[in-house]
């Protein structure tokens, strides 16, 4: 029994003559995907106080930091980079997305590569881990010491590029600066573009 080739091919479509998605689509997906990452968060965090009780906050060494900010990494910024890189690449969309009838497509129109996926989703989340190793490597005792004038340099680049994120979505209806570096856009399924 032969299957459907769609059934087989994790990138579906074409979609490349959909509309793009709006500002406010992608502001409200990005909304519900928040919340599934707060949700993360407090497993985690429920994991973490399960497991090793309320330990002490790391200090200033080095090597403490360097575990601190390892943990983090592989526990917070990896699972979520591969939550939203999984799922487009599979699927086409995040949770938030998929609430909002939006589906993440490379220039063909269908579902991104995993490569390509990945790209994107590392780039619209390179402020947030911007951020967490600015705070990790600050002077002193991270996150409860006074940052540095070099981790709020950071944070700002941090900051800075996360508005142009933002910036870029409102300029670029379905494409954000990260979508044009990774060859990706955000269409609304269904909704096809009137015929010029």
């Amino acid at each position: 029994m032969n299957a459907d080739p769609d059934d087989r091919v994790p990138h579906p479509g074409p979609h490349h003559h959909c509309e793009d998605a709006t500002a406010l689509q992608r502001a409200f997906a990005w909304g519900l995907n928040v919340i599934v990452i707060l949700a993360w968060i407090g497993f985690i965090t429920g994991v973490r106080l399960f497991v090793v009780g309320d330990s002490a906050p790391p200090d200033g060494e080095a090597t403490s930091k360097l575990i601190g900010h390892g943990i983090g990494l592989l526990t917070l910024t990896v699972p979520v980079w591969l939550y939203f890189s999984l799922m487009e690449w599979r699927f086409g969309y995040s949770l938030g997305k998929a609430a909002l009838g939006l589906r993440v497509v490379d220039p063909t129109g269908h579902y991104p590569s995993l490569p390509r996926s990945m790209l994107r989703n590392a780039l619209l989340l390179a402020p947030w881990e911007m951020a967490h190793a600015a705070m990790w490597w600050s002077l002193g005792t991270p996150f409860l010491d006074a940052p540095s004038d070099t981790t709020f340099l950071v944070l700002a680049a941090a900051l800075a590029l996360g508005l142009v994120w933002f910036v870029s979505t409102l300029v670029w209806p379905g494409r954000s600066l990260h979508d044009r570096l990774s060859g990706t856009k955000v269409v609304q399924v269904g909704v096809l573009r009137p015929e010029a």
